[in-house]
């Protein structure tokens, strides 16, 4: 669905919604025309004069593994809590934290 999202974007409020374009892709509605001769201005509205750009593959700013969480702010977090296992720690078999 997402790879052609900018296809339905264009449909619904871009450059498909009149003329040549609207007509070669079937999408010619006629609540928005009066006989051909009276635009109306008001209900569906056209946004985009160009096609859209399509959507990228993926998302560039999210890493394939979650960030790790230095052991500072756990060294933090057990002095305000005055705990030294937290609930839900993992540790591998070093005692070091996952």
């Amino acid at each position: 669905v997402s790879q052609d999202l900018h296809h339905w974007i264009d449909l619904t409020f871009g450059y498909k919604l009149q003329g040549k374009e609207a007509v070669k892709e079937k999408n010619v509605c006629l609540h928005l025309v009066d006989a051909h001769t009276h635009l109306t201005s008001y209900g569906v509205v056209q946004l985009f004069d160009q096609p859209h750009p399509q959507r990228l593959a993926g998302a560039p700013a999210l890493a394939s593994e979650p960030p790790l969480i230095p052991r500072v702010l756990f060294q933090t977090i057990q002095e305000s809590t005055g705990r030294e296992d937290l609930p839900g720690q993992l540790t591998n078999g070093a005692g070091r934290l996952v």
